[in-house]
């Protein structure tokens, strides 16, 4: 895909791959996630929620667009999985630093 961060890249690497250990090379030790109303802060309770995720809705992500401005990269997904109306098109929003991940927002 055109123009994607390279840790954005291994984000959805990681994602596909169930590879949660990969997570502490993504994200920095205070990074945030949100997803759905909640905040998860830091590597733990990020891999925790991501094992959650991919158990409860059994999804794929596939990228249909980038964009990046700054610091910020925003990513265009069509969600499909184990839930209401999908497949659906979903943001991921990256905050990028020091070449790992310090906020995703996921709407």
């Amino acid at each position: 895909m055109k123009d994607i961060p390279e840790v954005v890249s291994a984000y959805f690497d990681a994602d596909q791959a169930n590879d949660v250990d990969a997570l502490n090379q993504i994200f920095s030790d205070s990074a945030i996630v949100e997803d759905d109303g909640s905040l998860y802060r830091g590597i733990v309770e990020i891999r925790t929620w991501l094992l959650a995720m991919k158990e409860k809705y059994q999804y794929s992500l596939e990228i249909i667009d980038v964009s990046n401005t700054d610091h910020i990269s925003t990513v265009l997904t069509q969600g499909s999985g184990n839930f209401p109306n999908s497949p659906v098109k979903l943001k991921f929003q990256f905050t990028l630093e020091n070449g790992k991940v310090v906020k995703l927002r996921i709407y």
